[in-house]
Order: structure tokens, then sequence, then C-alpha cells
């Protein structure tokens, strides 16, 4: 499920033709999910474009050259962001005639499963000589 963040900055004044940037920077654990402007999705074919800073779950949203006619909705503009919890694929296997399996707090799971952010995952092997590997992939 995403969660809406809605900021409720001072009003200003944008000039024509002005850039407008905003930043949305999750916390720890979520990602940005999507913007939306004007309850548009940002996305292909979108005159908006959107970034992220290396390193960092930061995003931001650009529009190059503000437009009333274009980007406003009765003289308004909205922007909204939308963040999610940031997931891990978790990869795993062992041996030939050896077999591992891999719980978290809600039970077994299946290799190439998503983990949230955060969870701890408990690998067990069958043998004191099964060798496990694994990696958290996106």
């Amino acid at each position: 499920m995403a969660a809406t963040r809605r900021t409720s900055p001072p009003a200003r004044t944008a000039s024509r033709r002005e850039q407008l940037v905003f930043q949305a920077n999750p916390e720890t654990g979520y990602q940005v999910s999507r913007w939306l402007v004007n309850g548009t999705e940002v996305g292909e074919g979108s005159p908006y474009r959107t970034g992220a800073t290396t390193g960092s779950a930061t995003q931001t949203l650009s529009i190059d050259a503000f437009s009333i006619a274009r980007d406003t909705r009765d003289g308004q503009l909205k922007v909204e962001v939308e963040f999610a919890n940031q997931f891990s694929v978790i990869h795993y296997s062992a041996r030939a005639k050896n077999s591992v399996t891999a719980r978290t707090g809600g039970g077994t799971i299946a290799n190439n499963a998503k983990v949230t952010y955060g969870s701890s995952v408990t690998f067990t092997a069958n043998s004191r000589r099964a060798a496990i590997w694994w990696k958290s992939g996106r």
C-alpha cells in the first residue's frame, strides 16, 4: 500500500517559463512510488522530468518551463508524491544433495521472494557441510 504525503508549503506565484523543482525525501525503508501533477501520474511522454540522487532515496520532479495553460487546473498547480515500502528480493541456494530454507517473522519464504526493508531472514541448512549462497537484490 502506498502512502501519500501531502505538504502545504506557503503559496507563491511562479513566473511564466520559470523552472520549478520539487524534492521528495522518503524516510528510511521507503521509496518514491510515483509523482502526480494535478492528479495525473507523471510517466513516459510527460512534459515533466523525474530524477534520483545517486546513493540516496531522494527524488525530484522538475517542471522545466512553467506554463499556466499547461501546468495548472483552475489556476492552481497541485503536485503530489506517493511513497511505498522498499523491498529486497532474496536469492538463495545450496550445494547438491543439500537443502536450505529461509524464514522471516511471517514464516517460510521462497527463493526469489520479496522481503520488506529491515526484515530479518534466517537461513537453515540441512547439514553442517552444506554451504549457503544468498544475495539481496532489487
